[in-house]
């Protein structure tokens, strides 16, 4: 953790404080900074991991808004991810992506990908040995090892509604039995909800443009208008997020 960044902060609750700021708004200065502070650390904690056998590659943390009310989880990351440390960028991440843009553009400005979570519940690439697959699902031990992450971000950032994206993630953060056929679209939990929608690999595998494809993503589009339904419907002042 960077000095330079404590030093910053306390300066910064000195100046509020010498200049009488309210001390509900130093009190939520301090706890957006501790925030910052922590997965900033967390951050580091994840990219120096050698937990399991698949860390000897470039390490794949979260991205996007710590403030989001949305926080989205998948799998883990394959080769582009890999490559650029960034979860959901490959063919996957870019059909992911569409579907954020249209949301964001046709529904409301809170699902644009820079203001939404994203993570996985692995964080290196789970390297396939099959040629005609670039990934593979991870082995509870891989999960095992990464769990610990997943669950202080879930802490830190506080989300309201927790998109699980894909089984993977689903039988990892809803119930180990997760049935994607017959559970999708449904919430579970409370403080987080949980819900759990299609990957968009599996989407890819079966065909986009296919009428299963077009099927698969209209449910996909339908249980995210349920997330937003539900945001809508549960929205509080008293909530804080970026």
């Amino acid at each position: 953790m960077s000095q330079a960044v404590l030093i910053s902060v306390l300066d910064m609750i000195k100046k509020m404080l010498q200049n009488d700021e309210p001390y509900d708004k130093i009190l939520d200065f301090i706890d957006k900074s501790t925030r910052d502070v922590q997965l900033q650390a967390l951050r580091e904690q994840i990219i120096k991991c050698t937990a399991c056998e698949i860390h000897n590659c470039n390490h794949t943390p979260f991205t996007g808004n710590i403030y989001s009310e949305i926080m989205f989880v998948g799998e883990g990351p394959g080769t582009e991810e890999e490559k650029q440390g960034v979860p959901f960028v490959g063919p996957a991440g870019q059909l992911f992506n569409k579907m954020l843009d249209a949301l964001a553009q046709q529904v409301h400005p809170r699902w644009a990908r820079e203001k939404v979570f994203i993570s996985n519940v692995v964080k290196c690439w789970p390297k396939s040995d099959d040629p005609h697959r670039t990934v593979r699902q991870p082995t509870t031990k891989e999960i095992a090892a990464c769990k610990a992450f997943l669950d202080k971000e879930i802490e830190l950032i506080r989300p309201r509604v927790i998109i699980c994206v894909g089984s993977v993630a689903a039988s990892v953060l809803i119930h180990p039995n997760f049935k994607m056929t017959e559970e999708h679209g449904r919430f579970f939990g409370d403080d987080p909800k949980l819900i759990a929608i299609y990957h968009p690999s599996y989407i890819l595998r079966r065909g986009e443009e296919t009428d299963e494809g077009v099927e698969l993503k209209i449910q996909c589009w339908n249980d995210l208008l349920a997330v937003n339904d539900f945001l809508e419907k549960n929205s509080t002042e008293t909530q804080t997020h970026g």
